[in-house]
């Protein structure tokens, strides 16, 4: 994925930016790949002519899900900026080739000052593990989902870096997510529910 600095727009050819537009709108699956292209170059466009606008990745993917929103997709729009934030990367993996494979980031969730407490985290993590779930509807549930960071995420709400309290903590996470999206693949009538799994830390 292509990296955007704070960069002037002169100095960023048109193409570079709408590229980077359309990477942010990939997980937004509700649309083709030519209207996600349609949709990235009028981004594009649009921040051409306002050059005082900030071209920093938070604020591109905040323009960015704003238009997905305006053309009827809120949910998609949800996970563009997503993606913008951080959160949630395309993940490169052997494991299950050709199947959707997502990385969730779950530091920036523990860490924001509005869920930093273990209710309102795993309220959090429900609400966009239900976002996602497009993400693999056309596999019909298969794919993958890796947890990145689960150690210093239960760090950061229990205030404990180390301790059965912190391992007890990534378990109930890993478990959360598995019961969630399985219950999402009941209801959408999916083969089955993602894989899920902790992409560093090690398996609790």
């Amino acid at each position: 994925m292509i990296a955007l600095h704070s960069t002037p727009f002169a100095a960023l050819p048109h193409a570079l930016l709408t590229d980077e537009i359309r990477a942010l709108c990939e997980p937004a699956r509700e649309l083709t790949p030519a209207e996600r292209l349609h949709l990235a170059t009028a981004v594009a466009f649009f921040l051409w002519e306002r050059p005082g606008l900030s071209r920093e990745r938070p604020a591109l993917s905040r323009v960015t899900a704003r238009a997905v929103r305006s053309i009827g997709f809120p949910h998609a729009a949800h996970r563009v900026l997503i993606v913008g934030l951080g959160l949630l990367h395309p993940l490169a993996t052997d494991l299950a080739p050709g199947l959707p494979a997502w990385g969730l980031d779950l530091l920036p969730l523990a860490s924001d000052p509005h869920s930093r407490c273990e209710l309102i985290f795993f309220r959090a993590l429900d609400a966009l593990l239900r976002a996602l779930a497009p993400l693999w509807e056309d596999n019909k549930g298969l794919g993958l989902l890796a947890l990145r960071r689960s150690e210093p995420a239960a760090a950061a709400l229990l205030g404990d870096p180390t301790g059965q309290r912190t391992l007890d903590l990534r378990r109930e996470m890993l478990a959360r997510c598995r019961q969630r999206l399985s219950t999402i693949a009941e209801e959408r009538q999916w083969t089955a529910p993602p894989h899920v799994f902790l992409l560093d830390g090690g398996q609790p």
